[in-house]
């Protein structure tokens, strides 16, 4: 039986249910996974040093376009940092080079979506989840329109201070 080594950045329970529960599909397959729990810093050392065969990371876009997570897959950036995954497809790149420069977004979608296909079919990576928010807000509250981004909404909200006082707030 072939075995990998998967890394992962905790010790924790969720990182040891993580891998119970990775070990178990990739044992469906006939691959033995062994299991290397690191803390965050000695995973992202491993990862930028490439001395992972399979590693846990994620992306938390800075801009809502989908070149912020294709930017992931480009062969330039292997060297930058960014391609940790290593993925090198120069028809990809082609297209992402091409979109980089296509200001229209009508135009540009149809690239992106022609380069997503292209990491489906060539599977570099595997997205194993997405986290959900939630957020609950006091009726004093006003303004807050969360963003899946996430970055800078706070400084919008307005706080109704003589609602909050009524409400048993403090200053």
């Amino acid at each position: 039986m072939p075995e990998l080594t998967l890394d992962l950045g905790g010790t924790d329970e969720h990182a040891r249910r993580t891998a119970q529960f990775a070990r178990g599909q990739f044992a469906q397959i006939g691959v033995r996974l062994r299991i290397e729990l690191n803390d965050w810093p000695t995973l992202q050392d491993k990862v930028d040093n490439k001395q992972c065969q399979i590693y846990s990371m994620g992306w938390h876009a800075d801009y809502p376009d989908a070149e912020n997570f294709l930017q992931l897959y480009y062969t330039p950036n292997i060297q930058r940092g960014t391609n940790n995954t290593n993925y090198s497809n120069p028809e990809f790149e082609r297209l992402y080079e091409q979109a980089a420069v296509t200001m229209e977004e009508r135009k540009r979608v149809p690239l992106y979506a022609k380069m997503i296909r292209m990491i489906n079919e060539d599977c570099p990576v595997l997205l194993l989840s997405e986290p959900i928010s939630f957020v609950l807000y006091h009726p004093w509250v006003y303004n807050s329109k969360p963003h899946p981004i996430g970055y800078g909404y706070l400084r919008y909200i307005r706080i109704d201070t003589a609602a909050r006082a009524a409400a048993g707030g403090g200053r």
